[in-house]
């Protein structure tokens, strides 16, 4: 069995589009706290640290695992200040802890 681990930075900036994807529960909230947290981090750009594991069986040649990851955490926190901040942007976020961004059905994870 073989493994090849892909670290990479990404660097994403936050614009009205990524509100709306990743954080739409701060733009509908009516908390002055939510809208605050918009205004803090539209125009923001994260550096983030990215991780892709590829775990693939000898005999076959073939992927068998596939593993990313991606810290928002530590990237959230140097631009909001502290932690519970990013608990607030985080709670009810739409991505999933295997990076799927949107609204997902029950089980499609």
């Amino acid at each position: 069995m073989g493994v090849l681990l892909v670290t990479a930075s990404l660097s994403p900036t936050i614009t009205e589009t990524t509100l709306r994807s990743l954080f739409p529960h701060l733009l509908t909230s009516t908390s002055s706290e939510n809208l605050l947290l918009c205004t803090r981090l539209l125009g923001q750009r994260l550096e983030c640290q990215y991780s892709i594991s590829f775990q693939w069986e000898d005999l076959t040649k073939r992927v068998t695992r596939l593993e990313c990851k991606m810290d928002w955490i530590t990237p959230l926190l140097r631009v909001l200040g502290n932690i519970q901040d990013v608990a607030r942007c985080l709670e009810n976020a739409l991505i999933t802890p295997f990076n799927l961004i949107g609204e997902l059905q029950p089980g499609s994870e």
